[in-house]
């Protein structure tokens, strides 16, 4: 399934909200952590959230805060 992994993200102060956090569709995981691993500063002051979903699943895979990558259930 192409583009099986949404990525979320944004500051905490300023979260668009739902759908206007989207940044991309990604075919994997790995793809999705890498895209938000290299995104560029200037698109946000800080990078602090992250958010991958699995939309095969419905269910978030990855979260990012704190600096680090987790898997949901922490």
């Amino acid at each position: 399934m192409k583009n099986r992994f949404l990525l979320f993200a944004g500051e905490n102060y300023y979260p668009l909200g739902g759908a206007e956090d989207l940044i991309c569709g990604y075919d994997t995981i790995e793809q999705a952590m890498d895209a938000y691993d290299k995104m560029p500063l200037e698109e946000y002051e800080e990078k602090e959230w992250a958010n991958i979903l699995d939309i095969k699943t419905l269910k978030p895979v990855k979260f990012f805060s704190n600096e680090k990558w987790r898997e949901p259930g922490w």
